[in-house]
């Protein structure tokens, strides 16, 4: 009899911890908690040079030179309380003034909150100064720009200042694509939390980072976010609220969209000035389609780079020594876009960096686009002279804006992204 209560009590046990892991990776919602061991990597194909032909043992914990599987990262508690973008909202501070780079977070709290479906300017702009408050040492930023709503486009840097080598990340260039926002940052935390205790082809992260430069530009396009979050009520500045609210009109008007106003500014993809800015470009511009105004989505401007965003990116790609590539995240479709009708041995390593990222996310690789102009990836073609790759990233499937249930899978299959372009280029 003492016997059965034993086994009773074990199987009790057995179904109690099970409901727990259940419950903690229901409960705690982000990636890092909710797909059971995230550091269990997947197999790579070999069928590139690019991507080595073993399983690869992704981010692994250091154990004394035993190298085991990770377990899931601490259930830290999600930032409470999260803020809308505010129009009366003071954002003219640096970062390093705001009061929350005094906070003193503990490095084991998380800090991206990577269960909020509307991750917002403000949501982005506080947790990069607690990520500044958390890691002082490990990532800094600089303003590069600021857009006609007078926010702040900001480019987080990790690594060595003095690496000859750089990457670049960029997202949110379309507003509705805010969730390319929350990726990228949940990712840099990542990356800042396990600086000195993961690992990726058995070389520490930390390893890695002393030979790249890495700048992170996670929201390129502020406005347009803020517009599709919040309508045009979301822009501070008057004169851009009355301008996008006509735009809408215009746009019924020429036919351009047949969606209901509230719908219209949810799909919004431009900036605050109703341009588009991956069609303003200098890269084939004179290409792109001519709109008869500004609206919400697919107007190329009045010329190439007139706008802030894209001035902001093209120079700080332009300012560097070696950027080896650029990643551009939008969404969706789960594709890799690469073909730009390179040519040569540069083609053969935009194909190589390509197949590794198609790889890693099962993201399938795009033909190439005799369409394509006035992109981002189109300008660094036409004008980085074959040494810089641009690789354009859609994640997700459905439609933008996308479900904040997309969001766990879409992070397992991208965190991966910066250690394994640092050891493709390494």
């Amino acid at each position: 009899m003492g016997n059965f209560f034993r086994k009773a009590a074990v199987t009790a046990l057995a179904v109690l911890a099970v409901m727990s892991a259940g419950c903690y990776a229901y409960c705690y919602g982000g990636v890092w908690g909710n797909t059971g061991n995230i550091l269990e990597d997947e197999e790579v194909s070999d069928e590139t040079e690019a991507v080595v032909s073993e399983t690869e043992p992704a981010f692994t914990e250091e154990t004394g030179g035993n190298t085991q599987p990770d377990a899931p990262a601490s259930p830290w508690s999600s930032p409470a309380g999260n803020t809308a973008d505010n129009p009366d909202a003071d954002e003219e501070k640096q970062t390093s003034e705001n009061k929350l780079s005094q906070s003193g977070k503990k490095k084991s709290e998380k800090i991206v909150d990577n269960t909020d479906s509307k991750y917002s300017y403000n949501d982005m702009r506080e947790d990069i100064d607690k990520l500044i408050a958390a890691y002082p040492k490990l990532v800094r930023t600089e303003v590069i720009g600021t857009t006609a709503d007078k926010r702040k486009i900001y480019d987080i840097i990790i690594g060595n200042d003095k690496a000859d080598k750089q990457i670049v990340i960029q997202a949110g260039c379309h507003g509705r694509e805010y969730m390319t926002c929350l990726l990228v940052m949940d990712m840099t935390e990542y990356y800042l939390n396990g600086y000195n205790r993961i690992t990726y082809k058995d070389r520490l992260l930390s390893d890695y980072l002393e030979d790249f430069q890495v700048h992170i530009v996670p929201m390129l396009n502020p406005d347009g976010v803020t517009v599709s979050q919040l309508g045009a009520k979301g822009l501070k500045n008057p004169q851009l609220r009355k301008n996008v609210a006509a735009m809408y009109r215009n746009a019924v008007a020429y036919g351009y969209t047949d969606l209901p106003e509230a719908r219209y500014y949810e799909r919004w993809k431009a900036n605050a000035h109703g341009v588009d800015i991956n069609c303003n470009f200098n890269g084939k511009w004179g290409m792109a389609e001519e709109l008869k105004c500004p609206t919400g989505w697919g107007y190329k401007g009045t010329s190439p780079e007139s706008e802030a965003e894209s001035r902001a990116i093209t120079k700080l790609i332009g300012s560097l020594s070696d950027p080896v590539t650029v990643i551009s995240y939008h969404a969706s479709g789960s594709v890799v876009w690469w073909d730009y009708a390179q040519q040569g041995n540069f083609r053969s390593r935009c194909y190589a960096e390509a197949k590794l990222i198609s790889d890693m996310t099962g993201y399938k690789l795009n033909p190439y686009d005799k369409t394509s102009c006035a992109g981002l990836c189109d300008r660094i073609i036409a004008r980085g002279g074959g040494k810089t790759v641009p690789i354009l990233i859609e994640i997700g499937q459905g439609e933008c804006p996308l479900d904040i249930s997309e969001y766990p899978e879409i992070f397992r299959k991208n965190y991966r992204l910066l250690p394994a372009l640092m050891n493709l280029y390494g």
